[in-house]
């Protein structure tokens, strides 16, 4: 580990920033969607699906608390930077692993429980997080406690850990084929208006969530190859 005693401000300034605007984006959502919370949440007895989907959004609220205090703290020593640089990262994989777990009971529902679906996507998946965790290991980092703690990555490091993100976007891809086959094969074998419009719906759900997350992924993969050092981080991760 080496310390950076000079970070230049302009990217200090643009690292805060692109880092705010994840934020902003998690705190709106919330806001915009608290009153249909109440009422589809909080209204009714609580059921699994009901406490995974509390634990999917206010995991990110509340541990986006402390990131965020951390990113503009005044660290008194770069061992403390550190470590919170290792609890941000912790935290991004427990919210992206509660995300991914959420998509694969959706797809396999969709599936009808199918167990040969069930098998593929935790095959595929577990195969693409032990990948993650090898991304994630050996990282050669820099830190600096300059307005706040900021950790610039080497550029090979960079790259290593663009593998991680590479590894959600395979996942995501994965999700939205099963999706859109499923819907495809619906639509061709019935008749029934009901279940059409349901599965249209699932179609349109599940392109707009690709869509999006496609492109939040593509934003944070680029970041570890083309920016410089202490950009190289993967900023708008919190609307998942």
């Amino acid at each position: 580990m080496e310390v950076l005693d000079v970070y230049d401000d302009f990217e200090l300034f643009v690292h805060n920033v692109l880092h705010l605007v994840g934020i902003c984006i998690l705190y709106y959502d919330y806001v915009v969607t608290f009153t249909d919370e109440i009422s589809y949440i909080w209204s009714k007895p609580m059921s699994h699906s009901s406490w995974l989907f509390m634990l999917n959004r206010y995991f990110s609220i509340l541990s986006d608390v402390a990131v965020n205090w951390g990113n503009f703290a005044d660290f008194k020593s770069v061992k403390a930077c550190k470590g919170y640089a290792f609890f941000r990262q912790l935290m991004l994989v427990v919210a992206q692993v509660i995300v991914c777990f959420i998509c694969f009971l959706r797809t396999y529902a969709l599936y009808g429980r199918s167990k040969r679906i069930m098998a593929l996507i935790l095959s595929v998946a577990l195969v693409l997080f032990i990948l993650a965790c090898w991304s994630l290991v050996g990282q050669r980092s820099e830190y600096s406690i300059t307005h706040g703690c900021h950790q610039a990555l080497s550029k090979n490091s960079a790259i290593h850990l663009a593998v991680a993100w590479e590894a959600l976007f395979a996942y995501d891809c994965m999700i939205f084929v099963l999706t859109i086959y499923k819907t495809y094969q619906e639509r061709t074998r019935s008749n029934v208006a009901v279940l059409n419009s349901l599965m249209e719906l699932i179609w349109r759900d599940g392109a707009i969530y690709f869509a999006v997350m496609a492109s939040v992924n593509a934003a944070n993969t680029l970041t570890f190859y083309v920016f410089p050092l202490a950009l190289a981080q993967g900023y708008i991760i919190h609307i998942r």
